[in-house]
């Protein structure tokens, strides 16, 4: 009777045993759904959108804005209150790009973007939509910097969920008949962006 009970107690013991590691490993697995907090070339909109007008982190399922397809039209005020739509081009090709002051690199791209409107201006519509600023945290950016293109505010976020922003910057090129020839998803280099610039003059 007394080994019958004294194996009862070291079963128990082994089951207790076996089930509290289990519990530790469950606690200690890494997930394997887990993903990277994305690229170092771009910043979540999301996370500065909160609040602002709305949840944007979510991404439209239908009408992906992919190369050929053609980009959603919009109008747009500018800093001194004119409206712009994309559809009015003038018959040139435009260069769509969302950028905010707190995204570190849209400010890297900034100064980029000025120099190639310097020298493509007459020849490219530039839309420098900001999307995700209050008017004083971008007026604020703006005064220290010497930007001369057109910069369009985007306040109800609308324009960026048509075309399916989740991260800035995101860069557009778009044709005479407004279709979108090129997506960027993230920072554009100097050397990239100018070979846009001389592909979509020439």
């Amino acid at each position: 009777m007394n080994h019958r009970f004294q194996w009862r107690h070291v079963l128990i013991g082994v089951i207790i045993l076996a089930a509290a590691g289990a519990a530790v490993w469950t606690a200690v697995e890494p997930k394997s759904d887990q993903t990277a907090s994305g690229s170092e070339q771009a910043v979540s909109r999301s996370e500065e959108t909160e609040g602002q007008g709305g949840d944007h982190s979510e991404s439209k399922t239908h009408g992906a804005i992919r190369e050929g397809s053609p980009a959603p039209d919009f109008t747009l005020k500018t800093l001194q209150g004119e409206k712009v739509s994309l559809s009015d081009n003038g018959g040139k090709p435009t260069i769509i790009n969302f950028w905010a002051s707190w995204c570190g690199p849209c400010r890297e791209e900034m100064p980029l973007l000025q120099k190639a409107y310097e020298q493509y201006g007459d020849q490219v519509n530039f839309r420098l939509i900001n999307t995700g600023d209050g008017k004083i945290t971008m007026d604020d950016y703006l005064k220290k910097q010497d930007f001369t293109f057109p910069i369009l505010r985007d306040e109800s976020g609308e324009v960026a969920d048509d075309y399916q922003i989740i991260n800035i910057p995101q860069t557009f090129i778009v044709d005479e008949q407004g279709q979108v020839i090129k997506r960027v998803m993230g920072t554009l280099s100097e050397e990239e962006l100018m070979n846009i610039m001389k592909k979509i003059t020439s």
